[in-house]
């Protein structure tokens, strides 16, 4: 008798538990719709305030560098960040009914911009264009690889089209600024020879 009454209890609890995962699993895939949005929300959010913060910088090696071969990529990634930045802005206005950077999560970035931007101030030829170059490269292979990880974490269709597009255009700036960073190197390396051999 009393082994039909803890099998009957053991029953009961078995029974509680199902119930109970029956409802969670219910209510999970709402919750998990919530989520996904507002994360998709704090992506765009970010996305917006990381172009913007870039922009300033591209601007500021636009105005302020003495090497041609910087000033056009400068332009050249202007015009790129300006498309990404609008295709976002519109899927923010679209989400919120408004461009609303509240959603925004702390920077992640490894450059802090306006510190960046600071520094850059107090710089001129090769030594703003070598900083100005490495830490902008430092930015997009970081972006790079954001955006490769969000296009198959996003869950909005636009947002994760929009992320798609960025992709290659993100990748052929990193590539440029590769280049261009080595280039700068080989110019410098070749001034301090010429210097090294006006001394003898």
């Amino acid at each position: 008798m009393k082994q039909i009454s803890v099998l009957a209890v053991w029953l009961s609890i078995l029974c509680s538990i199902s119930t109970t995962c029956l409802r969670a699993q219910a209510i999970a895939p709402e919750k998990s719709a919530a989520a996904a949005a507002q994360s998709d929300t704090r992506f765009i959010a970010n996305n917006i305030r990381d172009h913007q913060q870039a922009m300033i910088l591209l601007k500021t090696a636009m105005d302020r560098s003495s090497n041609p071969r910087v000033r056009e990529l400068a332009e050249g990634m202007m015009a790129d960040h300006t498309s990404m930045l609008y295709s976002l802005q519109e899927l923010s206005t679209a989400g919120s009914g408004g461009s609303d950077l509240s959603a925004a999560g702390p920077s992640t970035a490894p450059v802090d911009a306006a510190a960046l931007q600071k520094r850059l101030n107090g710089l001129s030829g090769a030594d703003f264009d070598t900083t100005w170059v490495s830490n902008m490269l430092l930015l997009h292979q970081v972006k790079l690889d954001e955006l490769t990880q969000a296009k198959t974490t996003v869950t909005n269709p636009q947002l994760k089209m929009a992320v798609t597009e960025a992709i290659p255009m993100i990748r052929k700036q990193r590539s440029t600024l590769s280049s261009l960073q080595k280039e700068l190197a080989r110019a410098a390396m070749l001034q301090k020879k010429q210097a090294a051999s006006r001394q003898r």
